[in-house]
């Protein structure tokens, strides 16, 4: 019994995968344009979005995504990590972590007094 076709099946993972990944995946201009644009702390921990940046910008040198990185910190943790006295990225990623909850300040809803409304008749 003769094959009338023969796949080949890594080729064929090979076109499927960059088909899937061109389709669906980031292009290095949406990544560039996350990072400097739309990205920001939000409810993260600083180590967290360190890392989302590294993803994004996996081939960017360390002291371009620590600067990127710290542009999104508040003002009161970029100035106690930048005094920090290592420059190694993770270990000031650590410190921020334990900082920013000091400095980040709560907000607290609360509701409105009750309004009481006083008639005063004149007699």
């Amino acid at each position: 019994m003769t094959h009338c076709c023969h796949i080949d099946l890594d080729e064929l993972y090979v076109h499927i995968k960059s088909a899937l990944i061109k389709r669906f995946g980031q292009t290095e201009e949406d990544r560039l344009n996350k990072l400097h644009g739309t990205m920001d702390l939000g409810d993260r921990q600083p180590s967290q979005l360190l890392r989302e940046i590294q993803r994004l910008a996996p081939r960017v040198p360390n002291n371009i995504v620590r600067g990127l990185w710290l542009k999104k910190l508040p003002n009161q943790v970029q100035q106690i990590v930048q005094a920090v006295a290592t420059s190694d990225l993770v270990q000031q990623a650590e410190v921020a972590d334990r900082v920013l909850p000091v400095h980040t300040p709560t907000i607290s809803v609360t509701s409105p007094a009750p309004l009481h409304v006083i008639l005063i008749r004149d007699t």
